[in-house]
């Protein structure tokens, strides 16, 4: 059996096929044919794979699923994924022994928009096979398939207790893998609005099934079942724009995350996750108490007033040359203005703590979720609570981390074992600046940066300010001939004197080769977005850029990424790699990683870009937040 995306008319051919089971004691039907036979496993279809060399297309496809494989935190295996040659047609399909198969022709009819809207296409495919993965809809494949190797009698038996309103379940679980589906493709980075804007894939790729199968002549096709199939292609239909309109909420909070308004972006993580409460909401939610309680952490190491070293904290990349080391407040300091920061980085720290916590529960298997809530302790100096979820939880789940052992050379130099910290920060140092440390759940960059960033404080703080810059030197070198762009940068700006980042007033609109988004280009649709209540207003031009407006008019959002009527190139960065973003803007102020990808914020011209599989994947404007 095929639960894949699109398969309306499949899904009730099976029905039917089943209740004729139910009702008239016969065996498998000789017309089920593959991927429709609930008893096809794996072993059927290898033979028939493609590997991710075969060509870029189908490499494309397997790069997408990594991707939305940020999602999976399920105690299950996680799922593999099978490209095959089939004379069905476009498809895909997830089987009983969670492996999930995706037709060859499934991809050519998603790259017949372009390469760069085939990958939103083919993640929508995919995330929706895994929504059946993750939420165990594959019991009636296990059923159906143990059913199938009994004997008549014994089938009898079995199917004697189901009913047409179990079988009717089937087709409310489709629509609700279209909504997760959508809703998780948004998460990880990819457009949900790209399904349904214009001639939407949606209704394309339902046709190409109709012509295949609706258009039979012979009875084993019955007409009945084609009008059940583009019945409910157009409910989905309408659910999938009303969803896609919704699941904006979620970039217009990463939008501000990015921008550093952390209070807007609650209120939009709020607004999404009523319609999609995934742990990625509650992450979220953590991180932006977490990147305010460090604003409020970065006043007290300004002032003097901290009693904490000035490490840095792998969560937000701040680009700027680092602060001066500082191991213990200043004499004399402002006790009460230290105290009520420090209640105030405290109060904040507590709620990001809840929020990890809440994913935890909601994902047990997600390892981010437990290294934050450690973090979280460690920016609030509860050392103790520290090393209780790294060595209790983190490693009894997950195993060894080289950023699990950072985070606890980083408690040693807290509690003032300085020699220990020492020694502890330059063995990772050292396997950082080389590019040969083992494995970490964080990116290469934040990493490698925090490391050697974190080394550097100790250094600076024992008086070895010529061995920290010599630090900085090596990692630069190494960073030069791996071709890392983006550690070179972070290396070479460590190594000249600080400077202040003075945000001045620019004309956004007009930035060369950054077209605003919408200018000139024609209205394709126009989406409602619900928000506490208030309506917003969401359009989609025919370029692929779009906005997002209050009642009022203004505007809250706005971004670009190249659409079904683009013409590349749209801008002259989209597609590049991001060597040539920092070449043409310079270094950034912050670096983010989230799940929806990597972002590269720039104050000082509003502009944000999106990096994925180290390429620009669209970029955005935002009115920069003043830093306290």
């Amino acid at each position: 059996m095929n639960c894949g995306i699109m398969t309306m008319s499949k899904l009730w051919f099976l029905l039917v096929a089943v209740l004729a089971m139910v009702l008239g004691g016969g065996a498998w039907g000789a017309n089920l044919v593959p991927p429709e036979d609930p008893r096809q496993s794996i072993t059927y279809w290898k033979p028939h794979t493609l590997a991710p060399d075969t060509d870029a297309d189908v490499a494309l496809a397997y790069e997408v699923f990594d991707t939305l494989l940020r999602t999976w935190d399920d105690a299950r295996v996680t799922p593999n994924l099978f490209v095959v040659v089939s004379d069905n047609g476009p498809w895909a399909a997830s089987l009983a022994d969670g492996n999930i198969l995706l037709s060859r022709s499934a991809i050519d009819i998603c790259k017949h928009y372009g390469r760069q809207q085939a990958a939103h296409l083919l993640a929508f495919v995919l995330a929706h096979e895994l929504a059946h993965q993750r939420a165990d809809d594959m019991w009636h494949y296990k059923f159906f398939r143990l059913a199938g190797a009994q004997v008549p009698q014994v089938q009898q038996q079995m199917l004697r207790g189901l009913s047409a309103d179990d079988l009717a379940d089937l087709e409310r679980r489709e629509a609700q893998a279209d909504h997760d589906g959508l809703m998780m493709m948004s998460i990880v980075g990819y457009d949900p609005n790209q399904v349904v804007q214009g001639k939407d894939f949606f209704t394309t790729w339902a046709e190409s099934i109709w012509r295949g199968e609706c258009g039979a002549t012979d009875r084993s096709v019955p007409q009945t079942a084609c009008q059940q199939a583009q019945s409910r292609a157009a409910r989905a239909g309408a659910q999938l724009q009303t969803v896609a309109a919704q699941a904006t909420l979620y970039e217009m909070a990463v939008q501000q995350l990015v921008a550093g308004d952390l209070e807007t972006a609650r209120l939009y993580l709020r607004g999404f996750g009523r319609d999609y409460p995934g742990r990625e909401i509650y992450t979220s939610l953590g991180a932006s108490y977490f990147l305010e309680a460090l604003r409020v952490d970065e006043i007290l190491q300004r002032e003097g007033l901290s009693r904490q070293p000035a490490f840095f904290y792998p969560l937000l990349l701040d680009a700027q040359p680092a602060l001066p080391a500082t191991l213990s407040a200043k004499r004399g300091g402002d006790t009460r203005r230290r105290d009520a920061l420090q209640g105030q980085r405290s109060r904040l720290l507590q709620k990001a703590v809840d929020a990890y916590e809440k994913a935890q529960q909601l994902a047990p298997q997600h390892a981010m979720a437990y290294f934050m809530t450690a973090l979280s302790y460690l920016l609030d100096g509860n050392v103790d609570m520290v090393r209780g979820i790294l060595r209790g939880k983190y490693r009894g789940r997950f195993g060894g981390d080289a950023a699990v052992d950072l985070l606890l050379a980083m408690s040693d130099a807290m509690e003032g074992k300085t020699a220990r910290a020492l020694r502890q920060t330059e063995r990772l140092a050292r396997q950082a600046v080389q590019l040969s440390y083992q494995g970490t759940l964080l990116p290469r960059s934040l990493y490698v940066y925090a490391a050697c960033y974190n080394h550097g404080v100790q250094l600076r703080a024992a008086g070895r300010n010529d061995d920290a810059a010599a630090l900085w030197l090596e990692l630069a070198r190494h960073a030069q001939a791996a071709g890392d762009s983006m550690l070179f940068r972070l290396a070479v700006a460590q190594l000249r004197p600080a400077t202040e980042t003075v945000l001045t007033t620019v004309d956004r609109d007009a930035l060369p080769g950054m077209p605003l988004p919408g200018a000139g280009q024609a209205l394709l649709q126009e989406q409602e977005v619900w928000l506490e209540g208030e309506k917003l207003s969401l359009r989609v031009y025919a370029d692929g850029s779009r906005q997002v407006s209050d009642a009022g008019g203004r505007v809250l959002a706005r971004w670009y990424r190249p659409g079904v009527e683009a013409t590349p190139p749209q801008s002259n960065l989209l597609g590049d790699g991001v060597d040539r973003a920092f070449k043409s803007l310079g270094m950034p102020d912050r670096y983010l990683h989230l799940s929806s990808g990597d972002f590269l914020a720039y104050d000082r011209q509003g502009l944000a870009l999106q990096v994925m599989r180290n390429r620009v994947a669209g970029w955005f404007r935002y009115s920069p937040v003043a830093q306290p």
